[in-house]
Formats: structure tokens, sequence, C-alpha cells
């Protein structure tokens, strides 16, 4: 088993979790853009998100399992963290987004039960914490927004759910299938 396999079992499940994340992420920084003045630095973090998601499909297409990739990896994982405890602490610990973006980071972790979970945390704290102390601007998120945020994460539960029930029925037919060969193994030979 190789080191991939450990640590994500689905790596579509972390694409996906990234992909909402960008989402949230680019909502929120034009929703503040207006509320904030129209300031470049905003617009300027959009391509950031652009690449981060870029980064994230490389490394999940790349087929050679090297040293580098395995880096990337846990890079992503941190910064995966880094990134939602900067969207948290910067629409000012609002309650409906920082939970709705706080149990998506959850469910990602928990869902892969993956072996870098304390780095994904450690991420998340650091995250929180610069944001909190540096950044001069906070905002308010508008309704439309907010709004617009939890159509996404819930979207990502939703699609979480779907993959984890189709898992589900995978294992139960193999185990009747698999019961059923037993039992006609057995009438015939007995």
């Amino acid at each position: 088993m190789i080191w991939k396999e450990i640590i994500y079992p689905s790596p579509k499940l972390q694409e996906l979790y990234r992909l909402a994340l960008c989402l949230c992420g680019a909502i929120i920084l034009l929703g503040a853009w207006n509320d904030i003045g129209y300031h470049p630095a905003l617009l300027a973090l959009l391509p950031t998100l652009v690449l981060y998601q870029l980064s994230s499909y490389f490394n999940a297409k790349s087929l050679a399992f090297s040293p580098k990739k395995q880096r990337l990896s846990l890079l992503l994982d941190f910064v995966d963290g880094i990134l939602t405890g900067v969207l948290i602490a910067f629409v000012s610990f609002d309650l409906i987004l920082s939970l709705a973006l706080g149990m998506a980071f959850l469910i990602a972790i928990i869902s892969a039960m993956k072996a870098t979970a304390p780095l994904d945390l450690f991420g998340l704290f650091v995250g929180l914490l610069l944001t909190y102390w540096l950044s001069p601007v906070t905002i308010i998120p508008s309704h439309r927004a907010q709004l617009m945020i939890l159509v996404v994460v819930a979207g990502y539960w939703l699609w979480l759910a779907t993959v984890c029930c189709n898992q589900i029925w995978r294992v139960i037919l193999t185990i009747c299938l698999l019961n059923s060969t037993i039992l006609f193994y057995a009438e015939t030979n007995g």
C-alpha cells in the first residue's frame, strides 16, 4: 500500500473540499470588495485562490509518487487549514459562516480519516490567529453572500453523503455476493 492510499482514501474528497473552499473564498472576497471600497488587494487574492485550486488538481493528476508529491500534499493539507482559518477570521467569526466552514473542514478531515489531521488543525489555528491579529480589515458578509456560502457548503455535504452511501451500498452488495457464493458452494459440496 502506498502512502497516498493511507493519507487519502479518496483524493477526490479533498479536491472537492478545496473547490468548495475556493468558491466560499471568492464569494467572501467579491462580497467584501464593495464594502472595503474596491481595494485592489482583495481583487489580487482571487488569482491566488485559482492557483491554489490548480495546484490541488496538479497534485491529484500527477501519476508519479515521489517525495516532491508527498511534500506538496502535506503542504496543501496545511494550506487547507490556513485558508479555512483565514476565511473564518476574515468574516469576523460570523456564527453561521464559522459553523458552516468549520463543519465542512471537520468533515473533510474526519471522512477521509487522514493521518495528517493534526497538521490540518494546526493550520486552522495558525490561519485564525494570524488573520485575527494581523488583518486590519474584517467584514460582515451580506445575507446574500451568507446564503450563497451556505448553499456551497450544503452542496459539499450532500455530495459527500452521496459518496458515502454509494460506498456503503457497494460493501453491502459485495457481502451479499460473497454470502451467496459461500452458500452455493456449501450446497453443491455438501
